[in-house]
């Protein structure tokens, strides 16, 4: 009866509705025939913040209702392009909230591989971030997520460079920022759907209208790590010739 798909649906429309912990530790299953009930844990039970719960009024519920209709209508609300990238926001969010510098660490690392795989599939190798800021700032039209989607790749390169294995902590990120990052993945993810790619080739073509480092740039690049492999090359090999 794809339960578990179902409850997984919805509990991913709560999360692109509005801002907070919210997860689902455990189903009840319950027999309409003989009112027998079973248990069912999730595989990865989610750490919920008290200090930033899941604001959910009466008043939100016909919102809510009206909300997930529309995303779920949406062409591209079930396109295979998107299922890697928002799977990664769900586990973003499973790691629980901000409360936790190191959990707030794996996150953004997380959010940002989300976007990487949206549009930076095209295999170029040089200038990530700039692109990647890029075609987001011209996807959604706002300029101010330029500066805040490199902030945030930048703390996703500290992170998995060890920073925060010193440090224990978040840097210089404000709380405000942090949330804002959220926003900016929930609104990318809605403007999406609009989109039913049908095959990876169309997508990388739409990407590129976004945002394309010039030729001449790349050319650049890929002759002084050219020249670099060489150089460095060289330098092993003598390093290896002195020890002998």
């Amino acid at each position: 009866d794809k339960i578990i798909q179902e409850i997984q649906d919805l509990l991913t429309c709560f999360r692109l509705f509005d801002i907070g912990d919210i997860g689902f530790g455990n189903y009840v299953f319950e027999d309409e025939d003989d009112g027998q009930s079973s248990l069912l844990s999730t595989f990865n039970p989610v750490n919920v913040s008290h200090k930033h719960n899941y604001s959910f009024e009466t008043a939100k519920i016909k919102r809510f209702n009206d909300f997930r209709e529309e995303i779920r209508n949406k062409p591209g609300y079930n396109n295979d392009f998107f299922r890697f990238a928002l799977s990664y926001f769900m586990r973003g969010v499973d790691r629980g909230f901000f409360h936790d510098p190191m959990r707030w660490g794996g996150r953004v690392v997380d959010y940002c591989i989300a976007l990487e795989s949206l549009f930076l599939i095209d295999g170029e190798r040089y200038f990530l971030k700039t692109t990647l800021a890029k075609r987001i700032k011209k996807f959604l039209s706002d300029d101010a997520s330029e500066r805040l989607v490199k902030n945030m790749y930048n703390e996703r390169s500290k992170v998995v460079h060890g920073a925060y294995i010193k440090s224990g902590s978040s840097g210089n990120i404000r709380q405000e920022d942090k949330e804002e990052f959220e926003r900016l993945l929930r609104r990318i993810f809605l403007k999406l759907f609009d989109y039913n790619f049908q095959s990876k080739a169309e997508m990388v073509q739409f990407m590129r209208k976004l945002f394309n480092v010039p030729k001449e740039v790349l050319k650049i690049m890929s002759g002084a790590q050219t020249n670099a492999d060489q150089k460095l090359k060289l330098a092993i090999s003598s390093d290896v010739k002195e020890r002998n």
